[in-house]
């Protein structure tokens, strides 16, 4: 029997085309899925959070800061964050990956421009490259306490020398013979005094394994954990520009700290920062980097004398680094040798040249090679000399 609309509309108070809407199509779920301008990124956003990717994506912020450059999502980032929230299989990986450190009491204090400089790293980053090689650096990262202005560099060591190399990076590992615990000052390296008395400020050290101390650094730390969601994506210059990017893009946001832009309070604290050394004092500090490439004798030259390698790497360009009379030799970022600095003309490791050998002449026993190494290399040494 074919309702009355019009009597029904009148005794429930609606319209009577209300009323013959819900009766034909019944009431609509209040809790459908309405379509939503990021369901076209689904397969996209159900593959970076897959188990078949080495990217990772600790916070949802770095997912949608991820699609933002890399896809073309244009949605703000309160509606991408909501979406992810009422997807369980989205939201259980953010929930796998969140982890809550203890938390202790602080005390929040500012400093005036130019007061304070809080440094530390993020240490040991396992970095998947694009052509499938693993390699592992460190991120050091400086917070100016006032303008909360960042800087960060990428380094494969730890080194005092590294640090006094970028002039402005300071780190307890680096710097501290003993670390400073509860109750004690510390110990600082001597090298670490004469350059803070160089550079004209002085060293603070933090309380090892109390995060609270640094913590105008440290509340940035995360913001570096965006580079893994490029595993696997970048050359290894490319990693670095990639941080770049991100510390840009932070250097230009409202901090939450302060409610300003780092970039324009750094402006103000420039006008209190000291002058720098000399450039004579400055220069004593830097690492000499320069390129060399391999010959077909397994050999780079530096300075007027010449290192061995091991083979496998003629024609390759190698990073050399000096520190503390001794040479270190890099493809890439791996160290493949190491020599103290010589005024010989001709230094071998007498590995690379038995090494070499053997591959010259397969069919010699290794007592054979050996055997031979030695009397080439006590030729070489003999006409090459000029210690003497």
């Amino acid at each position: 029997m074919k309702p009355n609309y019009s009597l029904l509309g009148r005794e429930l108070g609606y319209d009577r085309r209300t009323i013959k809407s819900h009766y034909e199509n019944g009431t609509p779920d209040p809790h459908r899925h309405k379509p939503s301008m990021i369901d076209k990124f689904y397969d996209v956003i159900q593959t970076l959070l897959s188990d078949d990717t080495p990217q990772q994506f600790y916070y949802k912020r770095v997912l949608w800061q991820y699609l933002v450059d890399n896809h073309g999502l244009t949605a703000a980032y309160s509606t991408f964050r909501g979406y992810i929230l009422k997807i369980p299989v989205f939201q259980s990986y953010f929930d796998r990956k969140h982890t809550s450190p203890s938390m202790q009491h602080t005390i929040r204090f500012e400093t005036a421009p130019a007061e304070q400089a809080q440094v530390d790293w993020k240490e040991n980053i396992k970095f998947l490259l694009h052509d499938g090689t693993h390699i592992t650096f460190n991120i050091l990262l400086m917070t100016l306490g006032y303008s909360r202005y960042k800087l960060a560099k990428v380094t494969f060591d730890r080194t005092t020398e590294t640090l006094q190399d970028t002039l402005v990076e300071f780190n307890m590992k680096t710097v501290m013979v003993q670390p400073r615990l509860a109750g004690t000052k510390g110990q600082l390296h001597t090298k670490a005094e004469q350059f803070s008395s160089d550079f004209g400020f002085t060293f603070k050290p933090c309380m090892a394994r109390r995060p609270q101390t640094k913590g105008k650094v440290e509340s940035q730390m995360k913001i570096l954990d965006e580079i893994h969601a490029y595993q696997g994506k970048l050359t290894i210059q490319e990693v670095e520009e990639q941080i770049q990017k991100i510390i840009l893009r932070s250097n230009l946001a409202i901090s939450q700290a302060t409610r300003q832009i780092p970039s324009a309070l750094l402006e103000k604290e420039k006008e209190s920062l000291t002058p720098l050394p000399t450039k004579v004092i400055r220069d004593s500090y830097r690492i000499d980097h320069p390129k060399a490439k391999v010959s077909a004798s397994n050999l780079i030259s530096f300075r007027g004398s010449h290192y061995s390698v091991p083979p496998g790497y003629v024609a390759k360009s190698m990073t050399l680094k000096t520190i503390d009379k001794m040479l270190y030799i890099y493809d890439s970022t791996e160290l493949i040798a190491q020599h103290p600095l010589s005024d010989k003309k001709v230094n071998y490791l007498p590995s690379h040249y038995e090494a070499q050998l053997q591959k010259t002449i397969p069919y010699l026993s290794s007592e054979d090679v050996k055997a031979k190494a030695k009397s080439n290399l006590e030729k070489i040494g003999a006409i090459y000399d000029t210690t003497d």
